[in-house]
């Protein structure tokens, strides 16, 4: 994770996730929030997304890497955005009132499944897209590489946005 400035709590996001006993992985990059369950963070974060959109995608990342890192783009097994559209249809009322929990019973019923913002992602405040890996040839230095690279991605995009 990479602070957006020097906020913890607002950080841009590179993870590799693993499948274990299987030749393929997975890596996710975006974006992920951890501010009070509010209307009000909720709505931040999504303008963040949407202003990140055309970033926080594979193709885009892949795009990046192959200038910069080509063995590190041959990793990815699916050059594509790697997430639906955004949708700001199906996410405004998760924006305006989070999801039905015990604690919120007043909040949209279902999940991210049933109310896909456009991206992948846990909870409200985390927006990614994801690709699968071909671990068959990675190493795992290979895999930190990649997390570093896809991070340095996502700064130079921040910089490119003035924030």
């Amino acid at each position: 994770m990479g602070p957006i400035q020097d906020d913890l709590n607002r950080c841009l996001i590179a993870e590799v996730r693993w499948h274990e006993g299987m030749q393929a992985g997975e890596i996710r990059l975006g974006i992920d929030y951890s501010l009070p369950e509010t209307r009000e963070a909720r709505a931040e974060v999504w303008v963040m997304a949407k202003a990140m959109e055309s970033s926080i995608r594979i193709d885009a990342l892949h795009a990046y890497l192959d200038g910069k890192h080509p063995q590190l783009g041959d990793l990815l097994l699916k050059i594509s955005p790697g997430r639906k559209p955004a949708n700001d249809s199906a996410w405004g009322p998760v924006i305006d009132r989070g999801f039905k929990t015990t604690g919120n019973p007043d909040g949209v019923i279902g999940g991210r499944l049933q109310n896909n913002p456009g991206f992948v992602g846990d909870e409200t405040q985390r927006f990614e897209a994801v690709s699968k890996l071909d671990y068959s040839r990675a190493t795992a230095k290979d895999l930190i590489e990649l997390i570093e690279a896809s991070l340095g991605f996502l700064q130079s995009q921040m910089a490119s946005l003035g924030k």
